[in-house]
């Protein structure tokens, strides 16, 4: 009965404001299950990054990280300190895997006129062991920068009001993607990433970051219409 209560009056209180219509539900029982059920085809679930604790918990961090994952449309994951404002810039990290190209397809759809995507490609040149005596220290590929010129060139004119522009970097891609989204609006991402030893983005990576990450995070998977 708290709940409904609860729920109801915040969505009072939001349609004074906004001109879409807002539906409520309460359930009982594990969180990221019932919002998975409850979400629609088409759209996203929007949660907060952490939650409270105990029996009266609704969305947990836990809870979020599980949605993220196993949701077949977009994740938004909002931290509780940040200001959602108009989504003017948005940060899009891409390592030519299905679903990285399903979080740029989407962004570029669901932009408003007049965004900035910054398609943003890292290449992790971290020493990587192989053994006691082993170690290979990556270098930049020119293959994989021209996969990213060749990815935001032929997605370039599915929008004209809405600006593409791509950013090739060396470096640890949980906190290049961190530093370059603190100004942006909102980090995109694919829920999973290559994993081979030249990858780019790793799931870890996408999970670090929806702890970690100052601004509205998306994560999109490759199955999402």
């Amino acid at each position: 009965a708290g709940a409904w209560q609860h729920v109801n009056a915040r969505a009072d209180a939001f349609r004074a404001t906004v001109g879409v219509p807002i539906t409520t539900a309460a359930g009982c029982g594990d969180a990221s299950d019932l919002l998975l059920d409850a979400a629609p085809r088409r759209g996203a679930i929007v949660v907060g990054s952490r939650g409270r604790g105990g029996f009266a918990r609704l969305v947990l961090g836990s809870t979020s990280t599980q949605i993220a994952t196993h949701s077949e449309i977009p994740t938004v994951v909002v931290p509780f300190e940040t200001r959602v404002d108009a989504l003017d810039r948005i940060v899009v990290a891409i390592d030519g895997s299905t679903n990285s190209l399903a979080a740029l397809d989407w962004a570029i759809e669901s932009a408003a006129g007049g965004a900035r995507l910054d398609c943003v490609m890292v290449w992790d040149v971290s020493p990587i062991a192989f053994g006691s005596d082993q170690v290979a220290i990556p270098e930049a590929s020119g293959a994989a920068e021209a996969r990213l010129e060749h990815l935001v060139a032929t997605r370039s004119s599915r929008r004209s009001d809405v600006a593409l522009t791509q950013h090739f970097i060396e470096g640890s891609a949980r906190h290049e993607l961190r530093r370059l989204a603190n100004d942006a609006d909102l980090l995109m991402m694919g829920a999973r990433g290559h994993g081979a030893v030249g990858a780019a983005l790793l799931g870890s990576v996408s999970t670090w970051l929806l702890h970690h990450a100052r601004v509205p995070m998306a994560v999109v998977p490759a199955t999402v219409e």
